[in-house]
C-alpha cells in the first residue's frame, strides 16, 4: 500500500479532500462550501483520535530463588515486569502503539494541533485542501490554501 493512508476504526479512509479525487482514489470528498469548517475536516479526515503516554514494561526472567511473585509464568518460567525508561504513545481508539517517548514528553492531540488554523478558516482567509492520517496514526497532516 504505497499511499499508507490509514483506516478509521469504522473502516473509512482516514483522509479528506476538496476537488478532484487524489491519484490513489481514497478519502472522502467534501464540497468547497465546507472547506472552511475545521471541525468537519478534522472529523472526516479521521484526525480526531486521542493519543496518550503510557508506561512501558519489559519481562525479566526471575531466578527460581527470587522471593518476588511473578507477573507472568510461561512454560514453568517465572517473569517479573520491569519498568522501562521510555513511555509508549498509544492511540486510544485502536490501542496501537505509535512510538516511544521520554518522560518529559506530553501529548498534543491532533484537534489541538490544527486549532491555529481555525481563525484563518473562520475569517475566510483560507480553505482546507486535504488532510488525513498515515501509517496508523504515526503521521497526520492538514493542508490549507491561503487566499491572496
Amino acid at each position: 500500500m504505497p499511499h499508507e493512508i490509514s483506516k478509521t476504526p469504522d473502516g473509512q479512509d482516514a483522509m479528506v479532500y476538496v476537488g478532484r479525487s487524489p491519484w490513489h482514489q481514497l478519502g472522502t470528498r467534501i464540497d468547497p462550501s465546507q472547506a472552511r469548517d475545521l471541525d468537519l475536516a478534522v472529523t472526516t479526515a479521521g484526525l480526531d483520535f486521542p493519543g496518550e503516554k503510557e508506561p512501558r514494561h519489559t519481562l525479566i526472567r526471575l531466578d527460581p530463588t527470587d522471593p518476588r511473585s511473578p507477573d507472568v509464568t510461561r512454560d514453568g518460567i517465572r517473569y517479573g515486569a520491569e519498568r522501562r525508561a521510555t513511555f509508549a504513545v498509544v492511540r486510544k481508539d485502536t490501542g496501537d502503539e505509535l512510538g516511544a517517548v521520554e518522560d518529559a514528553w506530553h501529548p498534543l492531540q491532533n484537534r489541538d494541533a490544527f486549532e491555529p488554523l481555525r481563525r484563518a478558516l473562520d475569517q475566510g482567509l483560507a480553505t482546507v485542501e486535504t488532510g488525513g492520517v498515515l501509517r496508523g496514526g504515526k503521521e497526520v497532516w492538514m493542508l490549507v490554501r491561503f487566499d491572496r
